[in-house]
């Protein structure tokens, strides 16, 4: 069987092991590569963004999350920055400049009178459906050099770390 090529995270680990060959590195194998994948997904979705809709890549992904939720397309700030992994800070100055630009609104909460929530305008609906198809093209090409089996594997290895991540099994605990 031939060598399996190298990636950017084998040549930096490589270092790693000639520099510091005392260090377990093991996980960084994992977890290094992990980092690279969401920058690079993050690095595409972010290019879709365009001067014309004035959206980012996290507002893009707010819009999204918005049309995939049942109408009228609506969420608190809290569920959305959960959803788009934003923090609640850059979450508030994400719905601003949505709603200047006339993509969502914010409405009182009819459940909690001190509660608010983000909705679609008409506008940000149709800026979201136009979005929807280039968004599920860009994830198709993304994932073109994985097979079926290998996106399943992919899913469930993910999938455990999430949920272990999710229960606060290893969250909270100091190794």
């Amino acid at each position: 069987m031939g060598r399996m090529q190298q990636d950017s995270v084998d040549r930096t680990l490589a270092e790693w092991a000639e520099n510091a060959p005392e260090l377990d590195v093991s996980g960084r194998h994992v977890i290094w590569r992990l980092q690279v994948v969401a920058k690079y997904i993050h690095d595409a979705f972010s290019e879709m963004a365009s001067p014309d809709t004035r959206l980012s890549g996290s507002g893009i992904r707010m819009l999204l999350h918005l049309i995939g939720m049942p109408a009228p397309h609506q969420a608190s700030p809290t569920a959305l920055s959960e959803r788009v992994l934003l923090t609640t800070p850059t979450m508030t100055s994400l719905i601003d400049r949505l709603e200047a630009f006339g993509y969502v609104e914010r409405r009182p909460d009819p459940t909690d009178r001190r509660g608010i929530l983000v909705q679609l305008t008409e506008n940000g609906t149709r800026v979201a459906l136009e979005l929807q198809d280039e968004y599920v093209a860009l994830e198709t090409r993304i994932l073109a050099p994985l097979d079926t089996t290998q996106r399943e594997t992919l899913i469930e290895l993910l999938r455990a770390l999430i949920l272990a991540y999710e229960s606060d099994g290893w969250r909270d605990s100091k190794a």
